[in-house]
């Protein structure tokens, strides 16, 4: 599993999508900006998260796809990349619902698994996640 560091901490590679481009285009590109060519994205799982008092939401789409060539490097605004196996991914991330998500789609492989979540910042300044809406298979 491919992972890059961002603000300090391991998470699944990720990008906002707001071009007008087709999703094929965009994972594409997505592997180009980490040095990799990809084949046969598949969409996996989708939830949407909103910031506590911010109005809108954000749509987060996981998709798995195979790695076909190239070399390692670093995307822009992240400090780091690397390869991890499925377990070692869930013992660095440190976002509960991006490990729950991973669980989910590995227990229901060829399904698409949904959930939707608020996020908000503790005391601490920790951000934390409350499930509005459970992980569930959509398809």
């Amino acid at each position: 599993m491919l992972l890059v560091k961002w603000n300090g901490e391991w998470e699944i590679v990720g990008e906002r999508y707001n071009d007008p481009l087709s999703i094929k285009v965009f994972l594409d590109g997505m592997g180009l900006d980490m040095g990799i060519t990809i084949r046969e994205p598949r969409l996996s799982g989708m939830y949407t998260q909103r910031w506590r008092g911010v109005p809108f939401l954000t749509m987060m789409h996981y998709y798995h796809a195979n790695y076909a060539g190239g070399e390692l490097q670093i995307p822009p605004d992240c400090t780091d990349i690397r390869w991890f196996s499925y377990e070692e991914a869930l013992q660095v991330i440190p976002y509960e619902n991006m490990t729950t998500m991973l669980k989910e789609i590995k227990k229901n492989p060829g399904k698409i698994i949904g959930a939707a979540f608020e996020r908000y910042k503790d005391e601490n300044n920790m951000t934390q996640f409350i499930t509005l809406e459970n992980f569930h298979v959509m398809n």
